[in-house]
């Protein structure tokens, strides 16, 4: 009795845990369904059985699509292919039509000219973004809880490509002339003056009788040593700022409100500052946003620029969502973009990568086509994950708004020399190399704690450089409480914005260094000053980082600064995991830990000189490159390069492909690596 009691004992526990097993399997299938893959394009197969062949076999998991067809979008999963929807926009006369808008209502500059880029409309009218946002309803609802659909991807409404940006006027100036503008902007200023003409009268510094008079200032106006300090300036950017960040959370609240799945947007080039006074396109804010609706991620569209996916991981892991790159599109697809970005994706510890093509990827006979058969594998064969570093670097989207010339470009120009879309040719130091890959954190990433746990924060200023009260603030805790800022030139944080959006002066870097001290220096003709502050420092070089400022033999000053600011770093205590070469001309990365294998992983990029739309790359040749690693990093390691070039290894062993120019040396740490090249 007993024993036939134990037995059915035994067939019931088995029983339990094969259902157990069963539901732990339907679940992780279930979960695996919901994720996002790690690889996409934007090219919905639709119902052509051979390009779904291709992406298949590229191992790509997913496609951002505007086709709503659900007997495709099911097919196309079943098959295993997710579908990340992208409800794009209307065009402009669809936002407007009905409205009983007329030509003065239409988004202009002062002179008339209407936007550039993107689609003629009215954006500042309320009803149109309204008219957006149901427009995002009717797209999503029909089809969001479908098990196809693993994600939604946000377009805005007013940029060509649908990334967070302004569209400037075809004169490339502002484009709030036009009724509603203008009556969205004095609507604003009711508010924040409590309709109090007095008040603004009295910070404008000009008689006011009416709301109705006022007009948007027509661009900004050079005054207090290459800033506009104007009240009504200030008073226009915040607006012009608060509407796009305004249309932005809207939109992506409402894709909040009819899905649970994980949420998106994406922003491009203005975010690194060329212009961005004018588009604005601002990481951190935007991030935020997405850190308060997740699950969610952010698409940064500048995937070959180091300093643009080292700057959207840091707001990434910030704010809690996942980071998705992606490379600059046709008509200006490079090889060496790609390269660029997949030895990125690897050392910031992206999650997702997204390939921009108009069909080049099916197309056999394109070099895209055939780059990506090579590049793909690698893309899926690692996976990394965020290291915080122990120094920053400090992009002040605030800045590019009072800046004359609306850019505000100084951290990107200096971050690496051939990594990036932007600078390619000048010749500019790499600055990231000497202080050991930086993260790049922001206004609002600083108002939010980005400086917390780090050493050294370092601000490239080329004339003056603003920010925040509130960055200002968390800056000066920060450096007493231990952290060493190291800043250029006296406008390097010369003003705060106030609360009021007022500017202060606050002279010798946010006034942590007394006047005297400075005085002092010039009288004297120091290079810098360093002062105590609390448990940390500040270093201020008094020439700007200025790229173009020369000294009469035609030597640049940022030249000079590279084995400063390694010293600095060191100082500091910043952690160097790896390094290549005491001239910086390789870039050797830290990736941390494959997840994947366990392995520590590096990249290197052995790139010499690279330019935009060029067939490819000139890699180095005829010398040899000795890295060496943090003697605390042990175990299996393994390396990513793309040579042309590779002839030998000591230390480990490689494996070369020169035809997709990929190598990958496997060798044990602690330990070096000397590899040798020779002719492409």
């Amino acid at each position: 009795m007993i024993e036939t009691r134990n037995k059915m004992i035994l067939i019931l526990a088995i029983g339990v845990l094969l259902a157990t097993v069963g539901t732990v399997q339907a679940t992780a299938a279930k979960q695996r369904a919901t994720e996002l893959p790690r690889l996409g394009n934007w090219i919905w197969p639709g119902k052509d059985q051979e390009k779904l062949k291709q992406l298949l076999a590229l191992g790509v998991g997913f496609t951002s699509s505007y086709d709503l067809d659900p007997v495709v979008g099911k097919s196309l999963y079943e098959a295993g292919m997710m579908t990340n929807l992208c409800p794009n926009r209307p065009s402009g006369a669809e936002l407007i039509a009905g409205l009983g808008l007329t030509a003065e209502d239409m988004d202009q500059d002062s002179k008339g000219n209407r936007t550039g880029e993107g689609i003629e409309s009215a954006l500042f009218y309320e009803a149109v973004p309204e008219r957006f946002r149901k427009y995002l309803i009717d797209k999503i609802r029909p089809v969001v809880k479908e098990p196809w659909i693993v994600s939604v991807l946000i377009s805005s409404p007013i940029s060509m490509y649908g990334e967070v940006h302004y569209a400037a006027s075809t004169a490339g100036q502002y484009a709030v002339f036009g009724r509603p503008a203008k009556a969205n902007f004095r609507k604003w200023l009711k508010g924040v003056y409590h309709n109090d003409l007095a008040a603004i009268s009295r910070a404008w510094g000009q008689q006011i009788k009416s709301w109705d008079e006022i007009a948007p200032p027509d661009g900004p106006k050079a005054k207090s040593g290459g800033i506009d300090t104007r009240q009504c300036w200030s008073d226009f950017i915040h607006w012009y700022n608060w509407w796009l960040d305004e249309i932005t959370w809207r939109s992506l609240q409402t894709a909040r409100q009819e899905t649970d799945k994980p949420i998106a947007t994406m922003i491009g080039g203005p975010g690194v500052g060329y212009n961005q006074g004018l588009a604005l396109g601002n990481y951190g804010p935007v991030v935020r946003m997405l850190g308060k609706l997740r699950p969610a991620f952010f698409n940064g569209t500048d995937g070959e620029t180091l300093f643009s996916v080292r700057y959207a991981r840091a707001a990434c892991s910030q704010y809690g969502v996942e980071q998705m790159v992606e490379h600059i599109g046709p008509p200006y697809l490079t090889l060496f973009h790609q390269y660029d970005m997949v030895l990125n994706v690897l050392a910031c510890g992206a999650d997702h990568v997204h390939l921009a093509h108009l069909g080049e990827l099916f197309d056999d006979k394109n070099w895209f086509s055939h780059t990506w058969k090579d590049l793909a594998p690698l893309v899926l064969r690692y996976r990394t994950a965020y290291r915080k570093s122990d120094a920053a670097m400090f992009h002040s989207y605030m800045t590019s708004w009072y800046r004359p010339d609306r850019s505000n470009a100084d951290s990107v120009k200096l971050y690496d020399t051939t990594n990036t879309l932007w600078t390619t040719e000048s010749g500019y130091p790499s600055w990231g190399r000497a202080l050991g890959s930086p993260d790049i954190v922001d206004d609002a990433m600083v108002e939010d704690g980005g400086l917390k746990g780090r050493k050294l924060l370092v601000i490239a200023n080329s004339s003056v450089t603003v920010t925040s009260r509130k960055a200002v603030e968390a800056i000066r805790k920060w450096v007493a409480g231990g952290g060493t800022l190291i800043g250029f030139g006296e406008g390097c944080l010369a003003y705060s914005v106030e609360t009021d959006r007022s500017l202060k002066a606050t002279p010798g870097m946010a006034g942590l260094i007394p006047p005297s001290r400075t005085e002092a220096a010039k009288r004297d003709g120091a290079a810098k000053i360093e002062q105590k502050v609390g448990k940390g420092r500040v270093v201020l070089f008094l020439k700007p980082a200025d790229p173009e400022l020369k000294d009469a033999a035609g030597k640049r000053f940022v030249d000079d600064m590279m084995p400063v600011l390694r010293a600095e770093a060191d100082r500091c205590g910043v952690r160097r995991w790896c390094n290549a070469d005491d001239e910086y001309k390789a870039n050797l990365l830290y990736c941390g830990r494959d997840l994947r294998s366990g392995r520590h992983l590096f990249t290197a990029d052995l790139i010499r000189s690279a330019k935009n739309m060029a067939p490819a790359p000139v890699f180095y040749t005829d010398r040899s490159f000795d890295f060496t690693f943090d003697p605390s990093l042990k175990g299996d390691a393994e390396m990513v390069a793309f040579t042309d070039s590779f002839t030998s290894c000591e230390g480990g062993k490689a494996e070369y492909n020169p035809a997709a120019h990929i190598l990958i040396v496997r060798f044990k740490l602690p330990g070096k690596l000397t590899l040798k090249f020779g002719k492409s």
